[in-house]
């Protein structure tokens, strides 16, 4: 007895229907990773961005205690020093924030062009797999092998 449903063309078509979703989402996780490397301040998190946002900010959110510990002064100079330190201070606070939001943006950017290999891959993968699977499916239609009646 014959079976009445074509199990080759319904595995051909399943597996294109699940290669076109596949490649559909790296196209669109493509397109978001290109905007991500385009434009990473919009891609960080508000927490992220807040924080080295303007010079303002990471005054507000850097730590106050001091990172390197300063050899103390001899007592008679500390007020002439008093004001040279602090712009001393400002300048290096100004410097860290600087490589601290270079950084962060060029993580983002790497972060983002990482993305976009990996779904450049997916889809050089991906679409071999779908347009194989396709032309099989389309294959059996033509030759015959399924009959139009059946289903397929």
């Amino acid at each position: 007895m014959k079976s009445r449903f074509d199990w080759r063309g319904t595995y051909f078509n399943l597996v294109s229907f699940v290669a076109i979703v596949v490649l559909l989402v790296a196209v669109i996780i493509a397109g978001n990773n290109i905007l991500q490397i385009a434009m990473p301040q919009m891609s960080l998190s508000q927490h992220e961005w807040r924080q080295v946002e303007s010079f303002e900010a990471f005054k507000r959110f850097h730590p106050r205690e001091p990172t390197r510990i300063r050899p103390k002064s001899p007592p008679e100079t500390v007020d002439t020093l008093s004001s040279a330190t602090e712009e001393d201070t400002e300048a290096e606070l100004r410097a860290e924030w600087q490589e601290q939001r270079t950084l962060l943006v060029e993580g983002q950017k790497r972060r983002g062009l990482w993305s976009l290999l990996q779904a450049i891959v997916t889809i050089i993968v991906v679409f071999p797999v779908f347009w194989w699977h396709r032309r099989k499916a389309k294959e059996l239609k033509v030759n015959g092998l399924v009959d139009e009646g059946q289903g397929g």
